[in-house]
């Protein structure tokens, strides 16, 4: 079997450097470069930083494979989206420019240098775009400045979602500016420190079992920073609580007589949650509840199976197997019963 293919991005260099296995062959390369394009420009349909990204696979693929005529044609088809796309966004900011609209007439430039070919020179588009932003580079600077302005008014007006609008705004279209970024790194580091004491918070309920205000407390976390040990927590209130409603289920069932079913509602626990003991030593009782049962169902089954009424036969097998995993006939009965009625469903359909 072959290994896996490592990947390595170096950021300083336009073009992703690949590191492969001695184990594969120059198909296998080229193969899995157009898989990752392919996939890479459908992401890039809602997100356009991947166009250059899908880009660098097929000129990867392609050093490998230069006379691959699927390659080349990938390539040329993906640059010809990738201009259009480029000329509209050119054609969008000079419409914004003329609407004095000098912040959002930036934010389209940059997505068109964005998107020019590190590899060529520039076209058409790359010259006239870099033109026009040179020409109105003083009015986006003053525009930036009345922004930050109006920004730090919102600030002290503790109007922080509309403060921080406008420094996302800012650098949208300036990535470099300094006040901007300094202003989201102070959110930033606010967020951490108010996520932190949500989690330590919703930790505090999670140790009295008091689940629903925990989940509460740890979304809040979450909104304001993607953590792992939230994420964690979540998720193991949320097994706790499928669990929970398990084990209420399980306990009606077995009110009502119903061993079997009240078996399955442990077994979903134990794959659960597999180390909790309680789980362990319910599935183990119910087993041996049932274990009378399996060779009448055994029977049953046999009968049910041979008469071709495969619906009750695969009932019979399945409560079998359920009670008893290593019970290899009556596994091997029930595959055959699911193949057959699979068959006679196709035919009907």
């Amino acid at each position: 079997m072959k290994k896996l293919i490592i990947l390595v991005f170096l950021p300083l260099m336009s073009c992703a450097t690949f590191w492969w296995d001695r184990g594969f062959d120059d198909g296998d390369k080229s193969q899995f470069l157009l898989s990752k394009a392919n996939e890479t420009t459908e992401e890039a349909q809602y997100n356009i930083r991947k166009y250059p990204e899908a880009r660098d696979y097929l000129l990867r693929a392609k050093g490998i494979e230069r006379d691959n005529n699927r390659i080349i044609k990938q390539l040329e088809s993906l640059e010809i989206e990738i201009v259009n796309c480029k000329r509209a966004h050119y054609g969008l900011a000079a419409l914004l420019l003329n609407q004095k609209s000098f912040i959002d007439a930036a934010i389209q430039f940059n997505y068109v240098f964005l998107l020019k070919f590190w590899d060529k020179p520039d076209d058409m588009i790359d010259r006239y775009a870099r033109n026009l932003y040179d020409k109105y580079k003083k009015n986006l600077d003053k525009d930036i400045i009345l922004q930050l302005t109006n920004a730090q008014k919102k600030l002290n007006a503790k109007d922080y979602n509309g403060a921080y609008t406008i420094y996302n705004w800012v650098l949208m279209a300036d990535p470099g500016n300094n006040i901007a970024n300094q202003k989201m790194n102070e959110k930033a580091d606010k967020n951490a420190i108010e996520s932190r004491r949500m989690y330590d918070i919703g930790r505090k309920y999670f140790d009295k079992q008091d689940y629903d205000t925990s989940l509460y407390y740890l979304k809040k976390s979450l909104i304001l920073k993607k953590d792992g040990a939230s994420i964690d927590l979540i998720n193991r209130i949320t097994i706790i609580q499928i669990n929970n409603r398990h084990i209420k289920n399980a306990n009606s069932a077995i009110g009502k007589g119903d061993v079997y079913e009240a078996l399955k509602l442990y077994r979903y626990c134990k794959y659960n949650d597999p180390s909790n003991l309680l789980y362990v030593k319910k599935v183990k009782e119910l087993t041996e509840q049932l274990k009378s049962n399996l060779g009448i169902w055994y029977t049953n089954g046999v009968a049910k199976y041979e008469g071709g009424d495969l619906e009750s036969a695969i009932y019979y097998f399945e409560r079998i197997i359920t009670v008893d995993e290593n019970y290899k006939d009556a596994y091997s009965l029930y595959t055959k019963s699911k193949q057959k009625l699979d068959s006679v469903m196709k035919i009907i359909e």
